[in-house]
């Protein structure tokens, strides 16, 4: 199929719905924008460097949040 024949859908309610390949396109673009703000800023994450043979460990935002409202109430 050529790309000017390319048919996108997005489902809603169970239904598939045509749209543009711009719409389309743009609501997966915010779906996984979302998912970055509900999932991936709550993770911790460990970054290696091989040639400088270092890890640096960056925790979860939220566990930042919580220990800065520790420190407010110390």
């Amino acid at each position: 199929m050529s790309e000017k024949q390319k048919k996108y859908y997005l489902y809603i309610d169970g239904q598939a719905v045509p749209v543009s390949e711009q719409v389309y396109r743009t609501y997966h673009h915010y779906g996984r924008k979302e998912e970055y703000f509900t999932c991936d800023l709550k993770t911790e994450k460990v970054s290696c460097d091989q040639e400088a043979q270092t890890a640096a460990f960056t925790p979860s935002r939220e566990d930042s949040y919580e220990r800065l409202l520790e420190a407010n109430q110390q």
